[in-house]
């Protein structure tokens, strides 16, 4: 299990790019932005929907900044339940998700978002803690 990104949700994924690349030493050049869209067909649990992203390292940390576009989706409700900033900490876990998720949900974590395409996603909420993981079976 390997530290991937942090995730951050933004209501504006330009206006929050623009203050993250005012900082010096952070090349916006070098951002890998585009959208992405959950369909049905991939959901396993909670709402899909399309979500603008950007991916970048700022001091050697990789963010994942998402602006979510559709209402029903999870990220959206997430963003308005909660307000813009840190969501998740996404980890990889190529070769052990099943066990590192069957964790997780013994010590009373919650699936909240899950997807299943080339690779299988999930957002586990741990108790008490209001924290979200995400795991996602991707080699770095």
């Amino acid at each position: 299990m390997k530290i991937w990104h942090i995730g951050v949700l933004t209501e504006n994924l330009e206006k929050t790019l623009e203050a993250y690349g005012a900082i010096p030493g952070v090349n916006r050049d070098e951002w890998r932005t585009g959208e992405m869209t959950f369909g049905p067909e991939a959901m396993r649990v909670g709402e899909g929907g399309t979500l603008k992203f950007a991916m970048c390292a700022i001091g050697g940390v990789t963010y994942e900044f998402l602006e979510p576009l559709t209402e029903s989706s999870y990220q959206y409700q997430e963003l308005k339940k909660k307000g813009p900033g840190i969501h998740h900490i996404a980890y990889s876990c190529k070769d052990d998700m099943e066990e590192v998720l069957a964790s997780l949900l013994a010590q009373g974590g919650r699936v909240v978002w899950e997807i299943q395409r080339r690779e299988h996603v999930c957002y586990v909420e741990l108790p008490g803690e209001g924290a979200i993981l995400e795991i996602i079976n991707l080699e770095l």
